[in-house]
């Protein structure tokens, strides 16, 4: 869309979030090889894809690099949701209705320890460096359509930032030739199939007596009418370099094409 400084200026004191966005042909570029082509090094990043009905790819896929902001909620942190209130706020976009379902913001998690933000629980677990909640913000979003063949590359601009708006534009401008660029270079690796990988050894985090136990006394609990419902699991892991990440997910998103896929 086209975005002057004038028309900038005008609307500023209306929205705001203003999006620039430049569309694209996407008929030969697929959402892993835009991940691929755009994320340097272990930084921080996301992929978003979907499979609907085990049968055909979700409309849209969505990626993005370098947040803006990261909020980490580690294990026992007090007072996390007010600062999740402050940060979590409506905002007024500027023509809204023409983007994409997702087009920036907070991409994340919440685990199963954020239900003690607001209940008192009794927790037994070792402690875990894993955070209850990690939420990563993005100003600028890359949106696959697949229906359309469509690529989106999206800036957003806060229109509280006193800078002029010329500056502004040619920032987003700027941000946008970028990553433009890197992705006209995407040329991933291929993966054979089927793999051909050693063997991993996983280690359980609890022995399977210990686990079977846990199961009886479950089902002794539910039987005296203490509880009513639980779920039972336990970790397995394995050394993984984390530079390998994308390479882990193609191969699982090979095998098992799932909806709600994320990297």
């Amino acid at each position: 869309m086209t975005m002057t400084p004038a028309r900038f200026e005008e609307l500023r004191p209306v929205y705001d979030l203003i999006p620039i966005v430049r569309e694209l042909s996407a008929d030969t570029l697929t959402p892993v090889a835009a991940f691929a082509a755009l994320v340097r090094g272990s930084e921080d990043s996301f992929l978003l894809e979907s499979v609907e009905r085990g049968e055909s790819l979700g409309r849209y896929s969505f990626l993005g690099v370098t947040p803006r902001k990261t909020m980490t909620f580690a294990r026992g942190m007090s007072v996390p949701v007010p600062l999740l209130r402050e940060e979590l706020v409506p905002l007024r976009v500027y023509d809204e209705e023409s983007l994409p379902p997702f087009f920036g913001g907070a991409v994340g998690y919440f685990g199963y320890g954020a239900a003690g933000w607001s209940e008192r629980l009794p927790d037994r677990h070792a402690s875990s460096d894993v955070p209850d909640a990690k939420l990563l913000f993005f100003d600028h979003v890359i949106a696959f359509d697949h229906l359309r063949q469509r690529l989106f590359v999206i800036a957003n601009i806060f229109t509280n930032d006193p800078a002029p708006a010329a500056e502004l534009l040619t920032l987003a401008k700027h941000r946008i030739d970028e990553i433009v660029h890197l992705l006209r270079a995407a040329k991933p690796d291929l993966i054979p199939l089927p793999f051909d990988a050693p063997a991993v050894d996983f280690a359980a985090a609890t022995t399977r007596e210990r686990f079977v136990e846990i199961v009886s006394k479950a089902r002794e609990e539910i039987t005296a009418g203490e509880i009513f419902q639980v779920v039972l699991s336990q970790s397995w892991s394995a050394p993984y370099p984390a530079s390998e990440a994308l390479i882990l997910y193609r191969a699982l998103r090979a095998v098992n094409p799932s909806p709600y896929m994320f990297l």
